[in-house]
């Protein structure tokens, strides 16, 4: 019995299981590095948007003691191929910073 057509995540690839189709010009590719010890946890990803001409670094530590008690905190940038001009940014040929961000959070599961 034949399943029907897959569903594809938009900016994935669409190729069938066989390796069939045609690649999505806008894809996205991305790499998560995850080492991970007893009670910490690091993850780094890069993402780079062909179509858009971005590449997005995000670095997380995860940081858990007790089950349901967790600390997370993170730093994530987003670069573009872009360039000033002196009046505005205008398409370019290397990858400059436009934005960057600190992350963090901390839960606690209360117990009687």
């Amino acid at each position: 019995m034949d399943a029907g057509p897959a569903r594809v995540a938009p900016g994935s690839d669409r190729r069938d299981q066989r390796g069939v189709g045609t690649p999505n010009p806008g894809r996205i590719d991305r790499q998560t590095f995850p080492p991970s010890y007893r009670f910490l946890v690091f993850r780094g990803i890069l993402e780079y948007n062909s179509f858009r001409q971005q590449l997005l670094t995000d670095v997380l530590a995860l940081f858990t003691y007790i089950p349901g008690t967790v600390i997370h905190a993170g730093y994530g940038s987003l670069h573009e191929k872009t360039r000033w001009d002196g009046e505005r940014y205008v398409p370019g040929h290397s990858l400059a910073e436009s934005g960057r961000g600190l992350f963090f959070k901390a839960s606690y599961l209360w117990r009687r």
